[in-house]
């Protein structure tokens, strides 16, 4: 039978999982609650990561029925976008699970505080359709964030796929 203390972190999970849902489909950034709440119920930080990863796939996953019918042509517009984050996201995995887990814990909150400073960039809507070789190299460093630590990186996403259209404005 679970313990009153197991069962207060399952409830305690779930109610922020289902906050975490509600965040992430209005705005997004909620991995910057949940996974303190993962780590304060116990769970070692490596394995909050990559839980908080496996959650919050699939809220992506189901965002992506928004644009059921433009997938397509997403794909073709951010295609060079995705490989390198992609290729980011693989390597920063990679480091995860092969640097000693005590780097992990010494940077974590470091990274816990970028990810959650990313959440106050204003980010306007991208109207040009053209990546500079600068925004694949930043797209490839949130990629190797995502991929070894993960929360806060769809704000910084978003902030490099609006660059252009920044620049543009200023023009």
């Amino acid at each position: 039978m679970p313990s009153v203390n197991s069962l207060l972190h399952f409830i305690a999970i779930s109610l922020v999982g289902l906050v975490v849902g509600v965040i992430n489909g209005l705005a997004g950034g909620a991995s910057v609650i949940s996974y303190p709440v993962l780590v304060a119920t116990g769970i070692s930080p490596i394995s909050a990561t990559m839980t908080n990863a496996l959650g919050i796939w699939s809220a992506n996953l189901f965002a992506l029925t928004a644009y059921r019918g433009k997938v397509r042509e997403l794909l073709r517009t951010y295609q060079s976008a995705i490989i390198i984050s992609i290729a980011g996201a693989v390597t920063g995995a990679i480091l995860l699970l092969t640097l000693p887990g005590k780097i992990f814990e010494k940077v974590v909150p470091f990274l816990l505080f970028f990810s959650t400073l990313s959440l106050l960039i204003k980010a306007k809507p991208r109207t040009k359709r053209r990546h500079t070789i600068i925004d694949l190299v930043l797209l490839y460093l949130i990629g190797v964030y995502c991929g070894y630590f993960g929360p806060g990186q769809g704000i910084m996403v978003i902030v490099v796929l609006a660059r252009d259209s920044q620049r543009d404005a200023e023009r």
